[in-house]
């Protein structure tokens, strides 16, 4: 832990450690092989469209969506994604029900949201994706993928558990904005 850090760690790091890791100032050997090359698979090829996202609801479980937001995105219109599913159990969440009780909401199809971002262009300047946990997510930087060649921008908001998998998305220009909570215990 270092002076700077209340917070102990998240996943054996410092949260100093964290940032620098996104950042990109440090690497991580993965426990396979001590390479410090982040593995990565992604379905999607260049620009092809993936074929999850034609799938109806196969690329990502959407639990809610808020179709214009004024305060979730800094300075942008845009509108929320709710995912599913979370590795924390913070007492204190705001969306616990997306965290525990996940398959009791109504899921948006994959379909039918970028249909509605295609209606939204010029309304909307971004997408906030939450949850629960958006990281966990399998098809994540397919999702993000689609949401930007359509023109938005990507706001994820995370718990910051996934360091390798964030800064992927970062290195790849599949998020724009992020937004870190530091969890504690009273």
């Amino acid at each position: 832990m270092c002076l700077c850090c209340i917070i102990k760690t998240v996943n054996g790091r410092c949260i100093c450690q964290l940032a620098k890791l996104i950042a990109g100032q440090i690497a991580t050997p993965q426990a396979t092989g001590g390479s410090s090359k982040v593995r990565w698979k992604s379905n999607f090829a260049g620009s092809g469209i993936p074929m999850e996202t034609r799938r109806q609801g196969a690329i990502m479980k959407i639990c809610g969506l808020q179709k214009t937001t004024l305060l979730d995105y800094p300075g942008r219109v845009a509108c929320t994604v709710f995912t599913g599913g979370c590795n924390f159990r913070c007492p204190f969440c705001h969306n616990a029900s997306l965290v525990l009780d996940q398959d009791n909401h109504t899921s948006v199809l994959a379909e039918d949201f970028f249909s509605f971002l295609r209606k939204r262009r010029g309304i909307l300047d971004g997408v906030c994706i939450t949850g629960g946990e958006p990281l966990l997510q399998r098809d994540i930087a397919d999702f993000l993928y689609q949401v930007k060649s359509l023109g938005y921008e990507v706001k994820l908001d995370t718990n910051g558990s996934f360091p390798h998998c964030l800064k992927e998305l970062v290195r790849k220009g599949l998020v724009d904005y992020v937004a870190m909570d530091i969890k504690s215990s009273p």
